[in-house]
């Protein structure tokens, strides 16, 4: 006997589009609401935060990076304060600007991480004409004019030693971050955050023969952990230059070249039970783990009450922090 028409509504089909459908489309409008209040008083609660003191062991170790601007100084502000207060000690923090930090945000940055180092555009950018001149780095230089997040992969490592961690503003810490607590005290190897799936600007099936490198599963580079010294310039400009213009100017860009760098580095992916990528609300629903990065719709309730959930935490230490 012939099965259903492949139009024809079965009773699971009915009750998707005739409830679950309209009552994930309100919830959703719902926390979009609530997330642009909770932008606004988010953002006065950044600029009004006290400094804290803790221990500064971490003071001695790699620094902290973070790519900032105006529309999200108040998250780096969280995600700096929540990884402190996670690792129990300071760490020397270094902010660059995405091109759009005013000095009304820089400020609130300084008040809320005084002992933070924000860099000055016009230093960094000099820095990146002696170390990756646009005559000889044409590619990655243009990339960097086009799209903002390639300053994550330029500015804060081009033509800088050493070890350094990443992070991006758009994170809390709930709980010990041991890798990462371990890592400032012997910044030995290199890790990156790992999602499922892919986010690169074509399929690897696609791209690996392209750019000549296997590459890892699941880069994402939220969390980035490397050696400043490790990065091959000249041959990412030619993995950059072998990319088509339309995969240049990509939002992902910058991480499938973070994937082909970190990839040549066998560089080690962290938890994805404790460093979580929350897309939705079921995401936000599970139990806390040690970090959440927020994107696509989680970002709503992010801003709606994730970081006061993480300012009612803070009063106590993280659980598992020796």
């Amino acid at each position: 006997m012939a099965g259903p028409h492949p139009t024809s509504l079965t009773a699971g089909r009915l009750f998707y589009l005739c409830f679950h459908q309209p009552l994930t489309w309100l919830r959703d409008r719902r926390d979009t609401a609530e997330g642009r209040r909770g932008t606004a008083a988010m953002r006065a609660a950044a600029a009004a935060l006290s400094p804290v003191a803790l221990p500064e062991w971490g003071l001695r170790g790699p620094p902290c990076r973070f790519l900032t601007g105006a529309r999200f100084f108040h998250q780096t502000i969280f995600c700096a304060r929540s990884f402190e207060w996670a690792c129990g000690t300071h760490v020397p923090l270094e902010i660059f600007t995405d091109g759009t930090l005013g000095p009304a945000e820089a400020a609130a940055l300084r008040r809320a991480l005084p002992r933070a180092s924000i860099a000055d555009e016009a230093a960094t950018l000099a820095r990146l004409d002696r170390v990756l001149p646009a005559a000889h780095f044409p590619v990655l230089r243009a990339m960097r004019a086009g799209q903002p997040l390639m300053r994550k992969l330029l500015d804060a490592h081009a033509g800088l030693a050493g070890p350094a961690l990443y992070l991006d503003s758009d994170m809390l810490f709930f709980g010990t971050p041991n890798v990462l607590r371990d890592w400032l005290r012997n910044p030995d190897g290199e890790f990156f955050m790992q999602q499922q799936g892919d986010a690169l600007v074509s399929p690897r099936d696609e791209l690996e023969p392209v750019l000549g490198q296997a590459l890892l599963p699941g880069v994402n580079s939220g969390i980035v952990a490397v050696q400043n010294d490790g990065f091959d310039w000249p041959a990412l400009e030619v993995a950059a230059a072998r990319l088509t213009g339309s995969q240049r100017n990509h939002l992902w860009a910058e991480q499938t070249l973070f994937a082909w760098h970190l990839s040549r580095r066998h560089a080690t992916p962290l938890s994805t039970s404790d460093y979580c990528l929350c897309f939705d609300r079921h995401d936000v629903a599970r139990d806390r783990p040690v970090l959440r990065h927020y994107v696509h719709k989680a970002k709503a309730l992010y801003a709606a009450r994730e970081w006061r959930l993480w300012l009612e935490l803070s009063r106590q230490p993280p659980a598992g922090r020796a």
